[in-house]
């Protein structure tokens, strides 16, 4: 006789093989069945999130996620009068998978789209009396339990159109069809936006890359609010354009590769619009770091705490005697340093970083010479474009018409 502990656990692998599609490595469905001493027969799912569970988890002890599981699955037994299984899929996130038992054998899609949402809109409802508060995406109807993977599939990705919306949702599946002609193609994320993280990250500038990316959600998120998937795809290019920014300043490419290519695929598989959101920031802040750590490392703290200054008021009007205090040391023993360590002026270095930033904007968007000049806090533009042409030997015009032919 098994115990409560191992029952949880045989049911729980019987359900993960079936979203996982594994169980066709293991045995017959049937078969598998009785080594597992299981009776059911699953023809839908249920991906049941908790809402807002990144926020209600900080600071949290560990003991408090093992307690919101178990209530959870309390409401799970009070809820359902069905035969089901469960398993966690991820923290906060869990999927049932249900046997409808409809005793008229009207077990087509319609009945259980309703059936599936009577059951679903009782989950919430008892979840409620607890005081939990969850969203849950219901997949596509099979009489095949080995089709529970595409159902699985199906449920999350209906919870995906819970992205941007509130809390206690009850979201059906969506056919590819009904996702098209809901969609709305926007334009894609404008230039300056872009090259603001980008230039930013070039620099390695962890303050200013944050700010930068913070516009650019923030406008992304309303353009895109009925359209998750070219929300997600978008925000990916602009990380994949922040990876390929690192690596071209001397980052080991294998391990950015590597990094970026998990990255993406754990953003993709993201259905709360608020840890998407930290997600990103998380691995923006980690790029930026590569980029401080291959250009600073050379220095002493005082000369790299002189250029993290710098970068966070770059356009800004900001002089040697300014840097210089806040460093806590003269004028002239600072510069003397500066110079030593750099070698290059403090003025140069100035205007080195702020050229780095003017490529960018030059080779990715359209904005003006002047409007560049202005966005790097140069109050002359003829005097941007001089020192522009001295260290590139062409001009900013002339450096944008050879990029983009």
């Amino acid at each position: 006789m098994l115990t409560l502990q191992q029952a949880a656990a045989v049911q729980a692998t019987f359900a993960h093989e079936l979203i996982t599609g594994t169980m066709v490595h293991e045995a017959e469905f049937s078969i598998r069945q009785q080594q597992l001493r299981m009776t059911i027969r699953p023809e839908l799912a249920l991906v049941i999130s908790l809402d807002r569970y990144p926020d209600l988890a900080v600071n949290r002890p560990a003991g408090w996620r093992q307690e919101i599981g178990q209530e959870l699955l309390v409401v799970l037994h009070q809820a359902l009068a069905v035969p089901f299984v469960w398993c966690w899929v991820s923290e906060g996130v869990i999927v049932v998978l249900l046997e409808l038992l409809d005793e008229t054998k009207n077990r087509q899609q319609p009945f259980a789209d309703q059936k599936a949402r009577q059951i679903a809109s009782q989950i919430v409802q008892h979840a409620d009396e607890k005081r939990i508060s969850v969203s849950i995406g219901m997949g596509g109807f099979y009489e095949n339990p080995l089709y529970m993977q595409h159902s699985y599939e199906e449920a999350q990705m209906a919870l995906k159109d819970r992205f941007f919306q509130g809390n206690q949702l009850i979201l059906p599946i969506r056919t590819k069809r009904d996702r098209d002609s809901g969609s709305r193609r926007n334009s894609s994320i404008p230039s300056k936006n872009r090259a603001d993280v980008i230039a930013s990250v070039r620099i390695g500038d962890e303050h200013a890359t944050l700010e930068a990316l913070h516009r650019l959600l923030q406008d992304r998120t309303m353009v895109d609010q009925q359209d998750v998937e070219s929300f997600q795809s978008e925000v990916v290019e602009v990380i994949t354009a922040m990876s390929r920014t690192v690596l071209e300043l001397g980052a080991d490419a294998s391990t950015i590769l590597a990094e970026n290519a998990r990255f993406i695929q754990d953003l993709y598989q993201t259905i709360r619009y608020d840890t998407f959101l930290k997600k990103v920031e998380r691995y923006s802040i980690h790029l930026v770091r590569q980029v401080e750590q291959l250009g600073m490392k050379k220095y002493s703290p005082v000369i790299r705490s002189a250029i993290t200054y710098l970068k966070e008021h770059l356009g800004e009007k900001i002089g040697l005697k300014e840097v210089a205090q806040n460093c806590c040391l003269s004028v002239y023993h600072f510069s003397h340093l500066f110079q030593r360590e750099t070698g290059y002026s403090f003025l140069e270095y100035v205007h080195r970083m702020k050229l780095q930033k003017a490529v960018i904007y030059l080779e990715t968007t359209d904005l003006s010479i002047k409007e560049i000049a202005f966005e790097l806090g140069f109050e002359d533009a003829n005097y941007f474009s001089r020192l522009f042409k001295k260290q590139m030997n062409m001009s900013p015009r002339e450096y944008r018409t050879a990029r983009l032919c």
